[in-house]
């Protein structure tokens, strides 16, 4: 998804069902957003992000990293922001 603007698609796949977060950050570490949170089916999946934060609100350009957490595994990328 690099880079992006101002919306952008993240891909992931799980090998079993399994609780996941996948969350967007800022280049601080802030929780900017979070884009799915819970049970989920093995197989391939995709979501949106449209570059607003938990309020629904246009955050700015620069750098961001989405976040995959299941029960085993973190998976961190980074993503740029251009408007």
């Amino acid at each position: 998804p690099n880079p992006f603007n101002p919306k952008t698609k993240i891909d992931y796949s799980l090998d079993v069902n399994d609780y996941i977060n996948l969350s967007i950050y800022d280049i601080r570490g802030r929780l900017i957003k979070t884009l799915e949170s819970g049970y989920v089916l093995k197989g391939h999946h995709f979501v949106y992000w449209n570059s607003t934060d938990n309020n629904n609100v246009k955050v700015h350009s620069g750098v961001y990293f989405y976040q995959l957490k299941t029960s085993n595994k973190v998976i961190t990328k980074k993503m740029v922001l251009i408007k």
